[in-house]
């Protein structure tokens, strides 16, 4: 009987350690590219994490063409972008964004493998860095996403500005300036 009882502690014990031993998700990555008085902003996220918050989008199944993204869909995405992503200029003016486009796109990672994510094209004019930005979409529901911005201009290598992370302690929207990195 005892040796029964350790061999289900020890297995009880190897497979919690498994478990910690577990990748999360890639997280969200917000790409500004500035042009001129406009700038345009490619937001990619974990597709996965995106239906916990906003509902299942798209009919999805992995080994399958990925499908184009509906109409009403697309606008449930913008609705919910523009509710969590706030960008302003130094004299506190809103810079509109729109979404010009959105689709599902299968992504690779070493530590996840394969798994899809939502890639949105966002564009704005009259934007005049550098700008602030609050954003917390996923973050306000799953705790542990996090988003990583960037900076992209013409021709060169986009530049990381920050990560953002939600925790216990911060449930506010994240404040984040960017600067143009032209000079």
């Amino acid at each position: 009987m005892k040796s029964v009882v350790r061999m289900a502690l020890f297995l009880g014990l190897a497979l919690w350690g498994q478990a910690l031993l577990a990748h999360g998700l890639p997280g969200t990555s917000l790409t500004f590219q500035p042009t001129g008085d406009r700038v345009a902003l490619r937001i990619t996220m974990p597709l996965e994490e995106l239906n916990l918050v906003l509902g299942k989008l798209g009919d999805v199944a992995f080994n399958q063409d990925l499908p184009a993204l509906s109409e009403a869909e697309v606008q449930r995405i913008s609705n919910y972008l523009m509710s969590h992503l706030f960008v302003a200029d130094l004299q506190e003016n809103i810079v509109q964004f729109s979404v010009l486009s959105a689709r599902i796109e299968g992504a690779f990672d070493d530590h996840v493998g394969d798994y899809q994510v939502l890639v949105v094209q966002l564009s704005a004019s009259q934007a005049t860095f550098p700008l602030t930005l609050r954003y917390d979409a996923i973050m306000h529901e799953v705790r542990n996403h996090r988003a990583t911005v960037f900076l992209e201009r013409s021709g060169v290598a986009p530049v990381k500005i920050a990560t953002l992370q939600n925790n216990a302690v911060l449930r506010a929207p994240v404040s984040l300036l960017i600067k143009d990195l032209r000079d």
